[in-house]
């Protein structure tokens, strides 16, 4: 019973790691977008400047 909850437990843990880490993606690539439209929006108002 021990060994088995204690594999449970580890179970959560690696689960809770892998949704940290895709978070930790989807934030990166928010940021990037965030960034590629900042580009965007400078590049674009340096044109019509």
């Amino acid at each position: 019973m021990i060994f088995k909850n204690r594999s449970k437990k580890g179970d959560q843990t690696r689960q809770a790691v892998s949704i940290q880490m895709a978070n930790l993606l989807s934030l990166k690539t928010i940021i990037k977008t965030m960034e590629m439209d900042c580009a965007c929006m400078s590049y674009a108002s340096r044109g019509t400047g």
